[in-house]
């Protein structure tokens, strides 16, 4: 459960959370300035349920050098949705171990629902 109100002022990170970036930094120095925290992930669709199949070139958009280029089976599925939960309930744990909220937000959502309902339910915004 998270703990709305504890600092002297909001932060809210927005992110895909899909990184090998120091996110956990910004959390540890947000909460040492006794601020409260937001953690938003936002995945796309097919992040969140690809439905991708055979043999496919898939490119990093933040770094085209870096690309996949296998058959996607299966298989192959059932790995990438087991990884992506672990990395869902490791940025949501650790966010809640620092006295932070989490939220999951697809980014074909509206953002009146976000925040006049998801973030309403958080007790973020009243």
């Amino acid at each position: 459960s998270s703990k709305i109100g504890m600092g002297d002022g909001y932060s809210i990170l927005i992110s895909d959370f899909l990184t090998d970036q120091d996110y956990n930094g910004a959390i540890d120095k947000f909460t040492e300035k006794r601020r409260d925290v937001l953690c938003v992930q936002v995945l796309a669709r097919d992040e969140l349920n690809p439905q991708i199949r055979g043999k496919m070139h898939l490119f990093d958009s933040e770094n085209v050098s870096d690309f996949f280029r296998k058959k996607i089976d299966k298989e192959r599925v059932r790995a990438y949705k087991e990884a992506l939960k672990f990395v869902i309930e490791r940025i949501k744990n650790y966010c809640e171990s620092r006295g932070g909220s989490y939220l999951l937000v697809p980014a074909h959502e509206k953002m009146f629902d976000v925040f006049f309902g998801n973030l309403v339910d958080l007790g973020v915004l009243k």
